[in-house]
């Protein structure tokens, strides 16, 4: 009637599916993606004698600018964004030295408003500058908490050389 039966001892079968599973295993390791080691930068981030610091990536899909001084903006972590300025509930809440701004962002799910910064001070590895924006990342960020602008790159080459 159109049905296959094999004879399958169930030593097999658990033998079989536990080296499936080995072999499974060992493919994703050998092919999981990791950000190259050239691309993490120890990045600090100061903002009314606040600081954070942590590792952060290079992200060579972000290529946000702030629209009117056409700065990089680097995207952080909420609790990050939090510590710098503190829970920003409306735009009145905001101090007047801190100078929020509403970003737009554009993503493959669709497009948003981000609240940004100008910080007094990001150093990234041995590179400093104050030309930046920091938004808050409205999604969370996993391995790394602040993904750096790839345009701030080329401004770290032309500072070495």
């Amino acid at each position: 009637n159109g049905i296959v039966y094999f004879d399958i001892s169930l030593t097999f079968l658990v033998v079989a599916t536990v080296v499936s599973y080995g072999v499974i295993t060992v493919i994703c390791k050998l092919t999981d993606k990791k950000a190259p080691k050239e691309k993490e930068y120890y990045v600090t981030i100061q903002k009314n004698g606040k600081f954070v610091s942590c590792m952060g990536l290079m992200d060579t899909g972000n290529n946000l600018r702030e629209p009117f001084s056409d700065y990089p903006v680097v995207l952080i972590d909420k609790k990050m964004f939090e510590e710098l300025i503190g829970k920003v509930l409306c735009l009145d809440d905001i101090e007047e030295n801190d100078k929020i701004r509403l970003i737009p962002l554009w993503t493959v799910n669709g497009s948003s408003l981000v609240k940004a910064f100008r910080p007094d001070l990001i150093k990234i590895g041995g590179f400093e500058t104050d030309k930046v924006f920091v938004a808050e990342s409205e999604a969370p960020l996993n391995e790394y908490k602040i993904l750096l602008n790839i345009n701030l790159e080329g401004e770290m080459q032309n500072v070495k050389t």
